[in-house]
């Protein structure tokens, strides 16, 4: 038993160990359609620095993506093949790896902390929650309703998996253990949309997107329940996209203010918005750290 443990612990150990250093919160990814397509970017706060990822995707899907726990690859969507499908890439676009292939919908890529990905799959007849290894093995579903659940994101510690859910008739944001049992509703008021959920590093609040206040705002709320506090209320367009930085002191999100989508970074109490791409009718989005 001991001996199991013990090679459970180790593959654990070199699923996050091959995504190489510690990530910072330097470098971040995001989509942009500035060169035709809808391409995945890499820049760093610390410098005026783009570096393209992709350069043959195609315009009008959202490549969803999501970088490994210690930064060097990306894991993101694409139909460059014919149907929505997984991909893995080093931060260049190198070394691309298709994770998936089976002819249905996939969506949503997001790595767990021991380096795994959880995302969304409609192979069972509607959209599900899955998990699989960071090489495309052990494909597993984790959630199993009538409705559509999507946007999945793993708690810090590996225990816990947030996620939306239309499985009660109306959107929910939903919590549920990280095998995909005792699924729980956090908040839902039977009428607004809910999005983009993300754990903040202390594992004790999540940011998401709603509607819920009128327009798209980001929101955060603890996991204890209660009514979620609107980070952009002082914007009226829509802000979506959350991701927490490495030490959840800031948040990177998207926002239409100026009448296209430009990523913008705030504290995580709402303060300090500053907007970090401006590029007039081109949509950058989709951020992630």
């Amino acid at each position: 038993m001991r001996k199991l443990l013990l090679s459970a612990a180790l593959a654990a150990l070199l699923l996050v160990g091959a995504c190489g250093p510690q990530r910072t919160s330097d470098l971040y990814v995001f989509a942009s359609n500035r060169d035709g397509g809808t391409n995945l970017y890499t820049a760093k706060l610390s410098a005026a620095e783009l570096r393209p990822v992709t350069s043959d995707l195609g315009p009008d899907f959202l490549p969803h993506a999501s970088l490994c726990p210690r930064g060097e690859r990306i894991a993101f969507v694409s139909d460059i093949d014919g149907d929505g499908e997984i991909y893995l890439c080093d931060l260049d676009g190198s070394n691309r790896q298709k994770l998936t292939d089976n002819g249905d919908g996939e969506d949503c890529p997001c790595f767990t902390p021991d380096g795994r990905i959880l995302f969304d799959s409609d192979r069972s007849g509607d959209w599900e929650i899955w998990i699989m290894n960071a090489d495309g093995s052990e494909q597993r579903r984790l959630t199993d309703s009538p409705g559509l659940d999507e946007d999945a994101c793993m708690s810090p510690d590996g225990r816990k998996i947030i996620f939306c859910s239309e499985r009660d008739g109306y959107r929910n944001l939903m919590l549920m253990n990280a095998d995909g049992s005792d699924p729980v509703a956090l908040w839902g008021d039977g009428y607004s949309w809910i999005g983009d959920p993300c754990f903040h590093p202390a594992g004790d609040r999540v940011a998401f997107s709603t509607d819920t206040y009128g327009d798209e705002d980001v929101v955060v709320m603890d996991l204890e329940g209660g009514q979620p506090i609107d980070l952009t209320y002082d914007s009226s367009m829509a802000d979506r996209f959350p991701h927490y930085s490495a030490d959840g002191s800031q948040l990177l999100y998207a926002t239409d203010y100026d009448m296209d989508w430009e990523i913008w970074i705030m504290n995580a109490d709402g303060t300090g918005k500053r907007q970090l791409t401006n590029n007039e009718d081109v949509a950058d989005y989709l951020p992630a750290w």
